[in-house]
């Protein structure tokens, strides 16, 4: 089944709780935010915290990328990335 609900959003994060490194959990994430109309800025300070856990994680970033590009805003971006270049 392809369940886009807030169950099915809540597994993604226990998915990605135990292997961030999961494609298909942020994949399904990010098409369960759309169908549930999600506030994507909540979304960003997730990923901070999860991108602050594992900075080298490609899935993290790709996950950030597509979202940032739906907000249409990646100068809001900007700093959080200088943050976590300054840290790592």
């Amino acid at each position: 089944a392809d369940e886009r609900s807030q169950r099915a959003l809540d597994l993604t994060a226990e998915v990605i709780e135990n292997n961030p490194a999961n494609y298909t959990a942020w994949q399904f994430r990010r098409r369960c935010l759309e169908a549930l109309g999600s506030d994507l800025y909540k979304e960003l300070r997730y990923t901070e915290e999860k991108a602050y856990d594992t900075p080298k994680n490609y899935q993290i970033w790709f996950h950030r990328r597509a979202i940032v590009q739906t907000l249409g805003d990646p100068a809001s971006d900007l700093q959080f990335v200088s943050n976590v270049l300054l840290e790592e």
